[in-house]
């Protein structure tokens, strides 16, 4: 029996974790042993700031309030991911070169999807509006920077799925002080050697000022540097560098441009000749960041990519420059070691998927925690699980760039002629040249992103779908444009029922609740 877990790191990963297994974890009615030892030496990335809407579950789960959160991380509401220039062509205005991943999938409506009857118009010739904008409600809200919550909307809902765009180190030390204060211990000290003991186990940490740590299991958040599970057991990793070609950042923070300017509810992601950069708005400044390959671009280069990108604003501003592993640890639950975040993993940031990994580890291996015989069993599951859902996110992302039509500069090119490609996506692309994405595609039951996430994406890159939908030929084209006519009333009435995001933060700022 586990009775005592010790967790190298902080940050979002270690403070998480720590708060999750203090929450769902007790032995004879107390909360299990939990120790954090982190470091004042290592810094924390605190790079990602934007998040997918499962995130509200573990916030719920954890008993936080809502507004407290989004008030001590700065945080925003997030309804979708807005990408431009991903298509040839690139610039600002051009017809047909930005769209929404939104979170919402299309409503059904006289039995089939709004995603159905708009491919069911545009087979016969019909130009309905831009995909994103006609089959739901979300593209409204994102266009006019509105909330996604209704003025008295409970904690955590809302007539959409959202997320949070939040400040990743406030998000940490806001955990940090939620787990400390429900009794886990926090060791500010440096692991200097890790003690293993006669089969290969992690028997203790030694530390500089602490002496030794022991516990019964132990969790790796020390970063890239997997002290423990790539470091100590030797675990190998996995580069996915060959299906993946961004391996750097670059990134920098920014003041509004005024106090009023309309706060964006959508992250943006602009493609660019060696990647893509993102930028966030959180209540009261700007995240911004170069995402690249280092095969395609320089570091310096890729600050002036940057720095053009933003204009003036970014005169002066400070730039930090990080370098990414891509891929995965062979194995990230090895003996008596799991590992998290980026000591378990990485995957680009394209698609928000990094404080998710963290969450659903936690709670995959919360289902299969033992010991005894039973463990090595358990541990393998839980490392299948783990393995199907790193792959299916990486096709996903990998999606973006082998779908784009954009060959200008050799990133591009390489895209299209160079990268590994999953017989997974291969096939699921050839599926979708003459049908939609549905749910019977998708293998995975913790899938993350549904089939309308690949509709949205594909639609977006002209691919939707490339030979026609199957299906147009049975849907009545007067049933189809009176359900998009029907779409086009649900948007007037969210548009109705909904604020700005600024004018909606004020106020909950300022009540706090």
């Amino acid at each position: 029996m586990i009775n005592s877990i010790a967790i190298v790191g902080g940050g979002t990963s270690g403070w998480m974790a720590a708060a999750y297994l203090n929450k769902v974890l007790s032995v004879g009615g107390a909360p299990i042993a939990i120790t954090v030892v982190e470091s004042d030496d290592i810094g924390i990335i605190g790079v990602g700031e934007a998040t997918v809407p499962t995130i509200k579950g573990i916030l719920a789960m954890l008993e936080i309030q809502e507004w407290e959160f989004m008030v001590e991380t700065d945080a925003t509401f997030k309804n979708a991911i807005r990408f431009q220039d991903w298509l040839n062509t690139p610039g600002e205005g051009v017809p047909g070169n930005d769209f929404y991943h939104l979170f919402e999938a299309p409503p059904v409506i006289s039995g089939f999807s709004a995603a159905t009857h708009w491919t069911s118009l545009a087979d016969r010739g019909a130009q309905p509006r831009r995909f994103d904008l006609a089959v739901g409600v979300q593209g409204v809200l994102c266009e006019n920077a509105r909330s996604p919550k209704s003025e008295g909307g409970r904690p955590y809902e809302a007539p959409v799925p959202y997320a949070y765009h939040l400040d990743a180190v406030k998000f940490g030390q806001f955990l940090r002080r939620l787990a400390v204060g429900r009794g886990v211990r926090h060791v500010v000290d440096t692991v200097t050697e890790v003690r293993k003991g006669p089969e290969g186990e992690i028997a203790g940490l030694l530390t500089q000022a602490n002496g030794e740590l022991q516990a019964d299991f132990y969790i790796d958040c020390s970063g890239f540097r997997s002290l423990l599970l790539g470091g100590a057991l030797e675990e190998p990793f996995c580069d996915w560098s060959e299906y993946l070609l961004c391996d750097r950042a670059v990134a920098c923070q920014l003041p509004h441009a005024s106090a009023d300017v309309p706060l964006r509810s959508y992250t943006t992601s602009s493609a660019k000749e060696a990647g893509w950069i993102w930028e966030i708005d959180l209540f009261t400044r700007r995240g911004n960041g170069y995402v690249y390959s280092s095969r395609h671009s320089t570091p310096e280069r890729a600050e002036e990519v940057l720095r053009e990108h933003l204009g003036p604003a970014a005169d002066g501003a400070s730039m930090r420059h990080l370098d990414m592993q891509i891929g995965h640890r062979r194995n990230m639950w090895v003996k008596n070691c799991l590992g998290l975040g980026l000591a378990g993993g990485f995957l680009e940031p394209l698609e928000s998927t990094g404080i998710y990994l963290v969450e659903v580890a936690l709670s995959i291996f919360v289902d299969h925690i033992g010991t005894g015989p039973a463990s090595p069993y358990l541990a393998q599951r839980f490392n299948g699980k783990m393995q199907s859902i790193y792959e299916e996110l990486r096709d996903f992302i990998q999606m973006h760039y082998v779908t784009s039509n954009r060959d200008d500069t050799p990133f591009w090119r390489d895209y299209t002629s160079k990268v590994k490609m999953s017989d997974n996506l291969k096939y699921k692309l050839d599926l979708w040249t003459f049908k939609l994405p549905t749910i019977t595609d998708l293998d995975g039951k913790l899938t993350l992103f549904g089939p309308s996430s690949y509709a949205y994406i594909l639609a977006g890159m002209d691919r939707l779908p490339a030979l026609g939908n199957h299906l147009s030929p049975y849907v009545d084209p007067m049933a189809s444009a009176q359900a998009l006519r029907e779409v086009e009333l649900l948007q007037e009435q969210a548009l109705k029922g909904s604020r700005e995001q600024r004018e909606y933060l004020h106020k909950h700022h300022a009540t706090g609740r």
